[in-house]
């Protein structure tokens, strides 16, 4: 198990990226090389997030659980995972 806390990864996203790689590395599969950190690390920022918002539409899955737990059908759905970007 890694624990790995959200402030971490805001004081130092890198960080936090390169302790997660070494942790999932295989023999076999090497998450550690510094193409694929720099890649990670890129596609983990806000601004990324923000610039690719409906790569993270969570509609389809809201859909699911509002049917499945009797919820209104647009329960939830005003609410995005991207925030604004802060901590606290």
């Amino acid at each position: 198990i890694l624990m790995v806390c959200f402030e971490d990864m805001k004081e130092d996203l890198e960080k936090q990226v390169k302790r997660v790689a070494a942790f999932i590395s295989t023999e076999k599969h090497d998450f550690t090389e510094e193409s694929i950190v720099k890649l990670a690390v890129e596609r983990s920022s806000y601004s990324f997030m923000q610039e690719h918002s409906y790569h993270f539409d969570e509609k389809l899955s809201k859909l699911a659980r509002n049917e499945a737990c009797g919820l209104a059908k647009d329960a939830g759905m005003h609410k995005s995972k991207l925030n604004k970007g802060v901590k606290g």
